[in-house]
C-alpha cells in the first residue's frame, strides 16, 4: 500500500520539525507546500528533507490552494491524509491511516480525511480558501466512517494564530479576507450569521460587510442549508466507535452555541443523533461545551 501525508505551511519554523516527526513513517511520502515563508521555515524544511523523505514544493497560495498543490504531487493511487504543520500528532493518526480503509473523517479538534488521491481529485480537491477550507473540502468528499478520536493537538485556530502572518493594518485586512472566505465556503445565510454570533464558529468581532461581499462573489452551495450543517449531518450519520484505541482519546466536543444552532438546523436534538450512533457515550457539561465520551478522562486529554 502507498501512503501520502500532505500539507501546506507558512512561517512555522518553530513547529515544523516536531510536526513532521510526529507524522513520519518509513512507508509514507510526505509532501509539503511552502507559501514562501520568510522566517526560515523553508530552510528548516531543506534540513529535514533527506531524513524524513520529504517532497518539498513552493507556491504562493492560500491554505486550500497549498494543500491542493501538495495533494496533486502525492504518488498516484496513494492513500492520503492531510496534516497541519503547527500540530503534533499521536499514534491514533497512524493506526487509522494504516488500517487501509478510506473515506474516513478523523479527529476531534485536529482533523484529517483519509482518502484515495484520485477519488479526492474527482470531487474537486481543495479550493482556494484560507479559512474553513477543510469544511468546504470535507462536505464534498465521500465519508463512509467518522471516528471521533483525538489524533493530535495544535495552536488553537483563533485569529491570533494569524498574527504570525501579518501585523497592524495588514493583519486587519487579512482577518477581513478570512471572514469573506469563511462566509463563502460555509454558505451561511444572514440568519445563520446571527444565530452563530455567540458560538465558537461565529464571527464575533466582524461586521456584516464580509458576508455581503461573500454573497456578491458567490458562495459554495451544495444543498438547501449551510455547508457546516451538511457536513455535521454527514459526520454524525457515519459515526463509529473505533477498535484498538484507548477510550481517553474517543469523544466529541460541541460548543453550546453551536449545539443549539445545529439542533435547530437539523430539526432534532444533536444529542439524540449522536447517542443513536454510539450509545456508550455519556454527556458532560463543562466550560460552555457538551462533551460526549465514556468518562472524564477524555475531557482531561482534550484540555491538556
Amino acid at each position: 500500500m502507498v501512503y501520502c501525508v500532505y500539507g501546506t505551511v507558512y512561517n512555522n519554523v518553530n513547529t515544523v520539525e516536531d510536526s513532521i516527526k510526529s507524522v513520519w513513517d518509513p512507508e509514507y511520502t510526505i509532501v509539503i507546500t511552502d507559501n514562501y515563508s520568510t522566517d526560515g521555515t523553508w530552510e528548516k524544511l531543506q534540513e529535514l528533507k533527506k531524513e524524513y523523505n520529504l517532497v518539498l514544493l513552493r507556491l504562493k497560495s492560500t491554505r486550500g490552494k497549498g494543500r491542493d498543490y501538495a495533494l496533486r504531487h502525492c504518488p498516484d493511487n496513494s492513500i492520503t491524509a492531510y496534516f497541519d504543520l503547527d500540530a503534533k500528532y499521536n499514534e491514533n493518526f497512524h493506526k487509522i491511516l494504516k488500517s487501509d480503509k478510506t473515506r474516513i473523517f478523523l479527529g476531534v479538534s485536529q482533523l484529517t480525511y483519509i482518502g484515495n488521491k484520485e477519488e479526492i481529485l474527482k470531487y474537486g480537491g481543495w479550493k482556494n480558501y484560507n479559512v474553513t477550507e477543510d469544511f468546504e473540502f470535507l462536505v464534498r468528499q465521500k465519508i463512509d466512517i467518522s471516528y471521533p478520536v483525538i489524533i493530535g493537538k495544535n495552536q488553537r485556530f483563533s485569529g491570533f494564530r494569524d498574527r504570525r502572518y501579518a501585523k497592524g493594518i495588514k493583519w486587519i485586512i487579512r482577518m477581513f479576507k478570512n471572514a469573506v472566505d469563511a462566509y463563502r465556503s460555509c454558505n451561511y445565510s444572514f440568519n445563520d450569521v446571527l444565530m452563530l454570533k455567540y458560538s465558537s464558529l461565529g464571527m464575533r468581532n466582524l461586521s456584516i460587510l464580509p458576508w455581503i461581499i461573500a454573497k456578491i462573489l458567490g458562495t459554495e452551495k451544495y444543498g438547501n442549508i449551510d455547508n457546516i450543517t451538511l457536513l455535521n449531518r454527514k459526520i454524525i450519520s457515519t459515526l463509529e466507535y473505533p477498535n484498538g484505541i484507548s477510550s481517553r482519546y474517543i469523544g466529541l466536543v460541541i460548543d453550546n452555541g453551536f449545539y443549539n444552532f445545529l439542533s435547530k438546523k437539523l430539526n432534532e436534538p444533536v444529542e439524540r443523533l449522536i447517542l443513536e450512533r454510539i450509545p456508550k457515550f455519556k454527556i458532560y457539561e463543562k466550560y460552555n461545551r457538551k462533551f460526549f465520551c465514556e468518562s472524564e478522562d477524555f475531557i482531561t486529554e482534550f484540555l491538556s
